[in-house]
C-alpha cells in the first residue's frame, strides 16, 4: 500500500508494504502510486487560506485536507463544519508559522 500518514504522528504502519529495495541496496521503499513534494515550504496559515478559497463549503472533494492536520502535536489546521462558507479551516493558537 505504501506511505500513510497516521494521526499518530507517525509515518508508517508496519504492515505498509514498503520494504526496502534489495535490488539496489537501498535502505528506503517505494510507492506505487504517483505524488508530489513541493518546492516550496508553505505556513499553516497560507494552507488554511489555500483550503478555504479552493473548498469554501468544506466538502474536501479533492483530499486536500487531513483530519491529522488538526488532531495531533504536528498539526495547526482545524476544520470546523458549523463554519461560515470560506471560514470552515482554522489556524491553531501559535501554529500559523
Amino acid at each position: 500500500m505504501g506511505y500513510r500518514s497516521r494521526c499518530s504522528g507517525s509515518r508508517h504502519d508496519e504492515n505498509d508494504e514498503n520494504a526496502a529495495d534489495l535490488d539496489t541496496g537501498s535502505l528506503y521503499g517505494a510507492v506505487a502510486y504517483a505524488y508530489q513534494i513541493g518546492k516550496y515550504e508553505v505556513t499553516n496559515a497560507q494552507y488554511g487560506a489555500f483550503l478555504n478559497a479552493v473548498d469554501p463549503t468544506g466538502t474536501n472533494a479533492n483530499g486536500v485536507y487531513n483530519s491529522c492536520m488538526g488532531s495531533n502535536t504536528h498539526g495547526g489546521i482545524t476544520y470546523t463544519a458549523s463554519a461560515a462558507s470560506g471560514a470552515k479551516y482554522t489556524i491553531r493558537a501559535n501554529m500559523g508559522n
